[in-house]
């Protein structure tokens, strides 16, 4: 037979990895042993020899046993029985899983073993089964569990890619066929093809369809499709390209859960387009609503009656100079502590502040904060040029800035992003271990990432470390934590004015109700909430009044309406012990500030005195019986010597 095609060997060691001299990757077909091989050499000696020229000679000596054990296999059977039988030898190859072929040849399993029926083992490039995406497929590949026949797996009727046509139906006679392209002819030993889609994919419904009549493995054996262990099973993948929809059981436009894709190209009925509802069975309750104080996460951000705008910040320092070595290794100061203590709300954000740097080559500092929660924040690593180096530089490092260091920049006073070039960084004990979180450009952290929404009360720990000898420095007033928090959205509004406007006092009292302006306000009077804070034609009584803005804040009052002919006499309560003063008196339909509706306080000029009130021993007539000290007090005797 003429052979057009050859089997690539990598070359592994005696415990199955890959021989670092050895290649690898997709077009490797299988591998061998190839390392310390003791083979003949001239003159009739043996000698060690390692290589693929080793590997290549023992994969070929298992085809030939296989070959000299089967006379009648043709070269495919042959090929396929090697390369099924092989031994996965991934355990081993952690880092290159699948690129050694289909494993270690094994000559006797390949003497007896049976082959199963082929399978498919991947497909790679579409959505899984079942699922969708919403961006049309333009290629995939499909990789098998054993070599097949080339002549099935080439013949472009064996596999069909379709769509389920205008109605979104498969079978009805509207589907819509797509060309296949292989990249190239499958050939023994590949174990995958890849195909291109011809057409545009809009949104539907598709099928890939491998047909196990025509599929086979060279000993002539059909795909087993469904994985159930026997051939002659079509293999079917479904998946949809659209919208992915989220379940969306109180229908408030926010759904639950992970999309679902495949419900068609109109949004269904109880789903949604958009997800993270936090609790689906509460029309009030999702992403978009306004946090309002009922002790509730109405907007699914995470957190309760807050909302996320920067509230009040306090600064907190660590004045004590951080001394540098230039030595490699960690600071004066390690860890440098700031105690935090007096915060009510979560972390909104952290700015974090370097007192007067100094040193000779800031690419040598890693620099690690660890909040209080054991929170790992690499904010400063590996940034600064050569020279010239920053003197007395005053440092500020926050979110807000625009300014990404590099390797390069020239570190002076100034406004900078967290900001770290290296990813390997190491700080000694006894910062805590790895992982860290890592600010941009070696990672994508943010201040605001690791420590939003955490209690900012405890220690705050700097860790300063110098990665390398000779350079030298300090932070020589030490550093500086400013926290600002969330905003409560439990806020209380100023207590509500309030106008009563009766002119004859005989049709009830009109109340106006003012307050700062919003548009979200509303309004009660002991009862239901109103938009309007007009409330007329009230009879006598006293009303309490609220004031609801829209967080849900609320703010009380209270007012007393007399619609009495002629209004009532009010009596001056100078001294704000709810009985007033007989000879200060004015009529009025509505209660004025400061008055009573009695007059039976005896000295309005001091609180301890009104009637019913405790007697003390103090001269005064407190409770306005005409009697002074008559309860207190005690007898005394002369004692004249």
């Amino acid at each position: 037979q003429v052979i057009t095609q050859s089997l690539l060997v990598a070359n592994t060691t005696q415990t199955d990895t890959r021989s670092s001299s050895s290649n690898y990757g997709d077009g490797v077909d299988v591998s061998a042993p190839g390392t310390s091989i003791l083979s003949t050499v001239t003159g009739g000696a043996y000698a060690s020899f390692s290589g693929t020229s080793m590997a290549t000679p023992a994969a070929a000596g298992a085809a030939a046993l296989i070959w000299s054990a089967f006379p009648a296999l043709t070269h495919y059977q042959v090929a396929a029985l090697l390369l099924a039988t092989a031994d996965d030898i991934t355990t081993q190859n952690p880092a290159i899983p699948g690129l050694l072929g289909s494993g270690r040849v094994n000559s006797f399993a390949a003497l007896t073993t049976n082959l199963s029926a082929p399978k498919i083992k991947t497909i790679t490039g579409l959505p899984a089964n079942g699922s969708g995406t919403t961006t049309p497929v333009t290629s995939f590949t499909v990789a098998y569990t054993q070599v097949m026949d080339p002549v099935t797996v080439n013949n472009s009727n064996n596999i069909e890619f379709r769509s389920a046509g205008p109605n979104n139906i498969f079978g009805d006679g509207d589907d819509v066929l797509y060309p296949l392209s292989a990249s190239a002819p499958y050939r023994i030993g590949t174990n995958f093809l890849t195909y291109s889609v011809t057409g545009s994919m809009p949104c539907n419904n598709y099928r890939l369809t491998i047909f196990s009549n025509g599929l086979k493995n060279p000993f002539g054996t059909a795909l087993d499709g469904d994985g159930n262990g026997f051939g002659g099973d079509n293999y079917v993948h479904n998946f949809s390209i659209s919208q992915g929809y989220f379940v969306d059981g109180d229908n408030d436009g926010y759904g639950t859960g992970d999309p679902l894709y495949g419900l068609g190209c109109q949004l269904p009925q109880g789903y949604a387009t958009v997800g993270g509802d936090c609790n689906d069975a509460n029309e009030n309750i999702n992403p978009g609503i306004t946090e309002i104080c009922n002790g509730i996460d109405d907007n699914c951000d995470g957190f309760v009656d807050q909302s996320l705008v920067a509230g009040p910040s306090s600064t907190f320092a660590n004045t004590t100079p951080i001394i540098i070595p230039t030595t490699a290794g960690a600071a004066s100061v390690y860890p440098s502590v700031i105690t935090v203590s007096g915060t009510s709300a979560p972390v909104y954000d952290v700015t974090v502040k370097f007192k007067k740097l100094n040193h000779t080559w800031t690419n040598d500092l890693d620099i690690l904060l660890v909040g209080p929660g054991g929170e790992k924040f690499i904010l400063f690593s590996d940034v600064g040029a050569s020279a010239p180096d920053p003197v007395n530089a005053d440092i500020t490092l926050t979110d807000t800035s625009s300014i990404l260091l590099s390797g390069s920049s020239v570190i002076t006073t100034g406004i900078y992003k967290p900001s770290n070039v290296g990813t390997t960084d190491a700080f000694a004990a006894p910062a805590p271990a790895a992982p860290y979180n890592s600010a941009a450009p070696g990672g994508s952290a943010t201040f605001a990432s690791v420590f939003r929404g955490i209690n900012a009360n405890g220690n705050w720990s700097l860790y300063v470390m110098d990665d390398a000898g000779s350079d030298g420095g300090s932070f020589a007033e030490g550093w500086e934590l400013v926290i600002s928090t969330l905003t409560s959205v439990c806020q209380s509004l100023p207590a509500p004015e309030v106008t009563v406007t009766q002119p004859n006092c005989t049709t009830g009292g009109t109340i106006i109700i003012t307050s700062p302006v919003s548009p979200g306000n509303t309004y009660s009077i002991g009862g239901a909430y109103q938009q309007s804070p007009s409330f007329t034609a009230l009879s006598d009584g006293t009303y309490s009044i609220t004031v609801k803005d829209a967080f849900n804040n609320t703010s009380p009052a209270t007012i007393v309406v007399l619609a009495t002919s002629g209004g009532a006499t009010w009596y001056l309560d100078n001294d704000n012990d709810g009985f007033g003063n007989a000879s200060t008196s004015t009529v009025s339909c509505t209660q004025p500030n400061g008055y009573v509706t009695n007059s039976l306080d005896c000295d309005d000029g001091d609180n301890t005195v009104y009637p019913g009130a405790p007697e003390l021993c103090d001269g005064k007539d407190n409770d306005c019986d005409g009697n002074v000290d008559e309860d207190g007090g005690a007898t005394w005797y002369l004692d004249n010597d």
